[in-house]
């Protein structure tokens, strides 16, 4: 990546997983520093004498408080800036007073305790007094929390591990003394639903979920050692890696928020600040298609780029020489398939080359097939009937995990005659089902894993020309008016209403027309290809704007079948509704995407192939590989909050 940009970026990379004083460690935070040091020196020019990392035993208090100094010193005139903590977020007594809930909000470094240890967090109001010393020098600053702060400790004891610690309510005699000085304290300030810092438009911040909920972690499935993430940081390194030239931190927000939404997460990432500023102020990003050959043993290779990168078992890459920008102008070395796959790096087998020793370390690998993977929902059932196992195996969508593997999607556990199914969180992800019901288990099981897929799909070819020029825009109804539904002031994501009227406005930046789909995605896994018309094509001229919908009543409505699950059990009534468009540079049939779908996709594009494999399964079950370059598309989601209006009882209460 090449800028014309000559300020200095610096980044403070902070991962914890190693806590002495607690009883929960964590797996994935080291991993997310060393993802996310990569994303920034490989795709957006940050030099390593730049980036200061604590991980560990390292990121004391102390070490975190000083590596902030340190960076503010450092600092000079609008100079891009990073800050990124992945570790434990908590919570404890509010010694300043300004806190209408009388608990500050804290990160946990490595030496921090509870109980009868010493209590070393830091509070938000510490790191709001670093980043106002910070801003003074410069604007252009990122923060990214993947932690929570709920307080919620509790968690089923096969789920994902969360990134919290239980909160510290000891009475003020028995903490550390404030370390703000009373002259630098601000009183109550409104923060946003992160709950993190005050609000501003001083920087951008991204946090993995609101202040209410729990932020996971997560394992790709990708292949062997894949290891675990915070899904906040996966999800978005995995859209940061893929921005083109005036991409935006909403943009990339929106992706990620979609994909972690995909994967069966309940927590609510929230974006507050600059959210429409370039990514990390750069002008001009130039995407690295390609990933270099850093060793060689025999006929294996090892890729600079792994699950985190988008790397899949059975992806190929032609192999050029070394400064190699424009493959097509270039003879190929030879050709190697990836066999094996880790967090931040895989291996791969040489099928071909054009004579022995070619490709050797620091020659650069360009993707030409890209392996989509088996796209079963892998199932660990804890207890179960045979009929129930039987009825999974029958599944071309389904597949059973063992006992304990911890990359699973989905738990099936009988208790008391009736099937439980939880998500790798530990959410229940369908109604309670009665022993002998196996049938509708399996469906069910199916519909989630195609609703997964559906959501998640999209183009990983870093040279598509259509990618970042077609922008979905959500409308709502006031009263005769129609305006662009714009998410709180304080972040996040928009927020509906059931009963609002809303509409869709679709944008194409681009100089070729193209083919649009609109495909809606259900609070209750459903899926409707709502643009156009079941059979219809329809084509978008290049640099038009149109509005979908502005010419009916479309009211929102909620779903009578979501009594259960998230809603019993806390009486949180919304979910989130995700609208996603399809833009392709030849014909497809999206119907099939459809829950109900009613007839098959045909065949005659590698697009169409992987839908009918990622929709309906695969009779090999084995990776789907696509060319890439040959059809040409992208996609552009908006996801929102749907909240059901309070309901009133005879009695006047809800």
């Amino acid at each position: 990546m090449k800028t014309s940009d000559t300020r200095v970026k610096r980044a403070l990379l902070i991962g914890i997983n190693e806590y002495p004083h607690f009883q929960d460690n964590l797996d994935g935070c080291v991993n997310d520093v060393a993802l996310m040091g990569s994303l920034l020196q490989e795709n957006f020019g940050f030099s390593s004498d730049h980036i200061t990392t604590l991980t560990n035993q390292d990121a004391t208090r102390d070490g975190i408080l000083g590596a902030f100094d340190a960076l503010i010193d450092s600092t000079g005139r609008d100079d891009i800036v990073v800050i990124h903590y992945s570790g434990h977020g908590s919570q404890m007594t509010d010694r300043e007073g300004d806190e209408p809930s009388g608990l500050d909000s804290t990160i946990a470094p490595t030496d921090t305790g509870r109980k009868t240890r010493e209590n070393r967090d830091i509070t938000d109001d510490e790191i709001n007094l670093k980043l106002e010393a910070l801003c003074e020098k410069t604007q252009y600053v990122t923060l990214i929390f993947d932690s929570c702060h709920s307080g919620t400790i509790t968690r089923d004891v096969f789920s994902k591990k969360t990134r919290a610690c239980e909160p510290d309510t000891r009475d003020l005699s028995q903490l550390p003394a404030s370390p703000i000085p009373v002259n630098q304290r601000r009183g109550v300030q409104e923060r946003g639903p992160s709950g993190w810092m005050p609000l501003t438009d001083k920087y951008v911040l991204i946090a993995a979920c609101r202040d209410d909920e729990k932020a996971g972690e997560y394992e790709p499935a990708g292949g062997e050692g894949a290891g675990t993430h915070g899904a906040l940081t996966y999800f978005l390194c995995e859209q940061l890696r893929r921005a083109t030239p005036g991409t935006t931190y909403r943009g990339v927000f929106e992706r990620a928020t979609a994909m972690l939404n995909a994967e069966g997460y309940r927590q609510h990432p929230q974006m507050e600040g600059r959210s429409d500023r370039e990514i990390f102020g750069v002008a001009e990003i130039e995407p690295s298609r390609f990933v270099r050959i850093v060793g060689r043993e025999d006929r294996t290779v090892t890729l600079s780029a792994g699950a985190a990168h988008g790397a899949t078992i059975g992806s190929t890459y032609r192999v050029y020489a070394e400064g190699t920008s424009d493959p097509n102008k270039s003879t190929p070395l030879g050709e190697i398939e990836v066999v094996k796959v880790r967090s931040l790096a895989a291996e791969a087998q040489i099928n071909t080359e054009e004579q022995p020793g070619a490709i050797a370390v620091g020659t650069r690998a360009f993707e030409s097939t890209h392996a989509f993977g088996d796209f079963r929902l892998a199932v660990w059932v804890e207890a179960a009937t045979e009929a129930l196992r039987l009825s999974l195996d029958r599944s071309p969508l389904l597949k059973i995990v063992p006992t304990g593997n911890s990359a699973f999607d989905a738990r099936v556990s009988l208790q008391d005659g009736r099937y439980a199914v939880l998500s790798a969180t530990g959410e229940l992800l369908m109604p309670l089902k009665a022993s002998g019901d196996e049938a509708t288990v399996a469906e069910n099981l199916a519909r989630i894993a195609k609703y997964r897929h559906a959501l998640a799909l999209d183009n990983p070819d870093p040279a598509s020309r259509l990618r970042g020029h077609f922008e979905l825009q959500i409308l709502r109804r006031e009263g005769t008016l129609w305006s662009i539904g714009a998410a709180p002031s304080s972040g996040g994501q928009l927020v509906f209403e059931e009963g609002d009227e809303i509409a869709f406005r679709i944008t194409s930046h681009h100089d070729r027309a193209a083919y649009i789909s609109l495909v809606d995605f259900g609070i209750t896994g459903r899926i409707s290809a709502v643009y156009p018309a079941r059979g219809a094509q329809e084509v978008l001229a290049a640099g038009r704007t149109f509005d979908l919908w502005t010419d009916v009543s479309a009211r929102l409505t909620w779903p009578e079948d979501v009594s259960w699950g998230r809603e019993a059990a806390d009486r949180v009534s919304e979910g989130i509704e995700t609208v996603k468009l399809f833009v392709t540079s030849e014909p497809v049939d999206f119907s099939a995407l459809e829950q109900a779908g009613v007839r098959s996709l045909h065949t005659a594009s590698p697009l169409s192939a992987l839908l009918r494999a990622a929709f309906h399964g695969s009779s090999t079950r084995s990776a789907h590989a696509t060319p890439l370059g040959e059809e040409d598309w992208t996609t552009a989601s908006r996801s929102f909050v749907l909240r059901r209006k309070r309901r009133v009882s005879k009695e006047g209460t809800a």
